[in-house]
């Protein structure tokens, strides 16, 4: 029987998020409405969220051995997140976020600091999974720790018959950050040891162009082409992931919903009004279809950054929550 039905291998950083009227230009000074300071960090998010799906629920991290390190495992202990394998580290502080949000859109700008983040190894990993720590269902992980410890964290779960889900973010670049260049190296290699991976529709036209031979940019996958209001080249990204060894690739398109490549099998007899089969001689997969599941609307928008403004929000009402949590369990 597994232990956790869900583990999670990422980042816990301290959110600092500010709200105002306008999001300032390079060099501008604006007035904010407030300052907001919570747990964020998409290690720690995937954790609450999953959590309060009804999942026992580990998150493996590292923070500093600080103020904000205690505070964080406080907060998780209180939702019922495990926290066993939240590592501690002298040499540097705990990772921090700086969040600039538009109060009226929802528009955010982030600075990430990963600090302790970055400190969490493939040491670590080998010493859980020796004392049968990946005893667990799905493994969760992100691009916000050290690439190498993302992939072998992958590649471990995969080992022990865990479903690994990936949401790439940030995006590698060949020219990025140290971590940002490592994680375009080694791209193939976690993708392959990806079952489900769910970049938004921006991080998904970055993905594509780290791999060989990508026409992603073509003309006939243009925005101008559009099936059941998706444009073809977003379509065409689940295909090249797919490609790359994804199982069941997933794109997230905002406002727009969602498109997926899922087994056919696991389709319900009668499809949702919200949700559409895609077909198109062009994307035809063995035992696969893509769907799009539209999203529900909400009245207003609430910021999904720090999760801790997510629990304080109470716009949205229960039914559209219940939807969007239906949704979440049935594909990542």
């Amino acid at each position: 029987m597994s232990v956790f039905d869900v583990i999670v291998v990422g980042s816990l950083n301290t959110d600092l998020s500010v709200f105002t009227d306008t999001l300032p230009g390079p060099g501008e000074t604006v007035l904010g409405d407030k300052l907001v300071i919570g747990f964020g960090g998409k290690g720690a998010n995937q954790s609450v969220a999953a959590r309060l799906l009804g999942g026992r629920v580990a998150l493996v991290g590292k923070t500093g051995c600080d103020d904000f390190g205690y505070r964080f495992r406080t907060n998780l202990d209180k939702f019922g997140v495990n926290t066993d394998a939240i590592f501690e580290t002298k040499d540097t502080t705990t990772g921090a976020a700086f969040i600039t949000i538009e109060s009226s859109g929802g528009e955010n700008r982030i600075i990430v600091i990963p600090s302790a983040n970055l400190l969490l190894s493939v040491e670590d990993i080998n010493g859980l999974d020796k004392k049968g720590f990946f005893s667990s269902r799905v493994l969760l992980c992100q691009f916000e720790i050290s690439p190498s410890t993302t992939l072998h964290s992958l590649q471990v779960a995969k080992h022990n018959g865990l479903i690994t889900v990936l949401n790439p973010a940030p995006p590698p670049r060949k020219d990025g950050t140290k971590e940002e260049t490592e994680y375009y190296r080694l791209l193939p290699k976690i993708l392959e040891a990806t079952d489900y991976c769910c970049p938004n529709e921006t991080e998904a036209m970055q993905l594509v162009r780290c791999l060989p031979k990508s026409d992603v940019n073509a003309a006939e996958y243009g925005h101008e082409i559009e099936l059941d209001g998706v444009a073809k080249k977003y379509l065409r990204c689940l295909s090249w992931l797919a490609e790359q060894g994804v199982r069941y690739p997933v794109v997230t398109l905002g406002s727009n919903g969602l498109i997926a490549l899922i087994a056919t099998s696991i389709l319900p007899p009668r499809i949702p009004n919200d949700v559409k089969i895609i077909e198109h001689p062009d994307l035809n997969y063995p035992a696969k279809t893509i769907i799009h599941v539209h999203a529900p609307t909400v009245s207003k928008v609430t910021d999904t950054t720090d999760f801790t403004i997510i629990l304080a929000d109470k716009r949205n009402s229960a039914k559209e929550r219940g939807r969007t949590q239906k949704y979440s369990l049935k594909f990542t």
